[in-house]
């Protein structure tokens, strides 16, 4: 079977993504999703994401992590794939589309850049007294602490660094506190965040699902600013600086939002293996 995919990328997140408004694909299709994500024998990509008909929006994006675990949102995900139905003809300036994490709204914008607003958070401090109780978490921690927990679609812990974060090695606190009891079942994201300055956030994200360092996560820039601000006032827009650029944090009549790069890599076909077609 002959699967045609556009490869995106989002500040650094990349996707592949498919029109699904056909239903060819149910989304069970574990196997086929990691093959599509896996860097050495797919296409490579952070998540595939599914444009479907939704009646009450003009599309329904699905996103499915590599693993093959569906989740309940992803910011840059989101803008993904608001720019791939775009260009599939669907909605006009603003799309508003449905995810699991409820309705979300996004527009397209000059210089290849593009806007999604969040729905405000759903949860703040869930874990906080547990993972606090642990004995090992100073140790671990080498050198920062926990800012705090925020639901921003899908779960946030935030840990500020009070080091240089390009060698702080969140490639084994990252999993420490990604699988920690206090955050069972679900796990978290952990979004390892330095303050510059009030207007100026370095972030690097260590993602479940992914389960390894990523190059960019909107909904975690989003939760290390409203997170952060908490402590120390911050000014927006607030530019938060990943690996894969920058994505600019906005807050203006009481909506939060955030723009970043949006392209289109390539279009493609995946002659799949006998035993995934």
């Amino acid at each position: 079977m002959n699967l045609s995919f556009n490869k995106l990328s989002a500040c650094g997140n990349d996707f592949v993504a498919l029109d699904n408004r056909d239903r060819r694909l149910s989304g069970g299709e574990t196997e086929l999703i990691r093959y599509l994500c896996d860097r050495r024998r797919g296409a490579g990509a952070d998540g595939l994401l599914l444009v479907e008909e939704d009646p009450a929006a003009d599309f329904r994006m699905r996103i499915f992590n590599p693993d093959g675990s569906e989740a309940r949102m992803c910011g840059n995900g989101a803008r993904a794939c608001a720019f791939f139905a775009a260009g599939l003809g669907i909605g006009g300036e603003e799309l508003r589309f449905s995810t699991r994490a409820g309705l979300q709204r996004a527009r397209l914008e000059s210089g290849r850049q593009s806007r999604l607003w969040l729905s405000p958070p759903e949860a703040r401090g869930l874990g906080e007294p547990e993972l606090a109780a642990d004995p090992r978490l100073v140790d671990e921690l080498r050198g920062a602490h926990i800012a705090g927990f925020l639901r921003v679609g899908v779960p946030h812990l935030v840990v500020e660094v009070e080091t240089e974060l390009a060698s702080y090695p969140i490639e084994t606190v990252g999993p420490w506190l990604r699988y920690h009891a206090a955050y069972a079942p679900e796990g978290t994201n952990v979004m390892f965040v330095q303050r510059l300055t009030n207007q100026h956030l370095h972030l690097r994200a260590w993602e479940k699902g992914v389960e390894d360092e990523t190059w960019g996560c909107g909904t975690g820039a989003v939760a290390c600013c409203l997170t952060l601000e908490e402590s120390a006032p911050l000014q927006f827009p607030v530019t938060v600086r990943m690996l894969g650029g920058d994505l600019i944090v906005s807050r203006q009549d009481g909506e939060i939002s955030f723009s970043g790069e949006i392209h289109e890599s390539y279009r493609a076909v995946a002659s799949l293996p006998a035993e995934l077609a």
